[in-house]
C-alpha cells in the first residue's frame, strides 16, 4: 500500500486558458491583401481631393486674372461642389455595379 496521502486526493484539472481569441485571428492573408489595396485606394483617393484644395487658389488666380478674390473663392467652392457631386455619384453608381455583378458567387477569387 502507498503511504504517500496525496495519491488518493483527485487531481485538479489542468487550467482553463481565459484568453479570448485576438479580433483579427480568422483574418486570411487574402482579406489583409484585399484590405491593403482598398486603404492604397483611399489613401490616393484623399490625396487628390487635399491637392485640389490646397492649389485651386492659385490655379484660379492664373485662370482668371481680372477677377476678385470673392469671385475666386465663389468658383473655387462652386468647383469643390463638382468634386463632391462627382465623388457620390461614382460611389452610387460604382458601389451598385459591384453589388450586382461583383458579389456573384462564380466570380470568386481564390488565391
Amino acid at each position: 500500500m502507498d503511504n504517500n496521502p496525496t495519491s488518493t486526493l483527485p487531481q485538479p484539472p489542468p487550467p482553463v486558458s481565459r484568453r479570448r481569441p485576438r479580433w483579427y485571428s480568422g483574418v486570411t492573408p487574402y482579406q489583409w491583401l484585399i484590405l491593403a489595396i482598398a486603404s492604397a485606394g483611399w489613401v490616393f483617393d484623399t490625396y487628390e481631393g487635399q491637392i485640389s484644395n490646397l492649389t485651386r487658389s492659385y490655379l484660379l488666380n492664373d485662370i482668371a486674372r481680372g477677377a476678385t478674390t470673392r469671385q475666386i473663392n465663389a468658383y473655387g467652392d462652386l468647383f469643390l461642389g463638382i468634386f463632391l457631386l462627382g465623388g457620390t455619384a461614382g460611389g452610387l453608381l460604382f458601389g451598385s455595379m459591384a453589388d450586382r455583378w461583383g458579389r456573384k458567387p462564380t466570380m470568386a477569387l481564390t488565391i
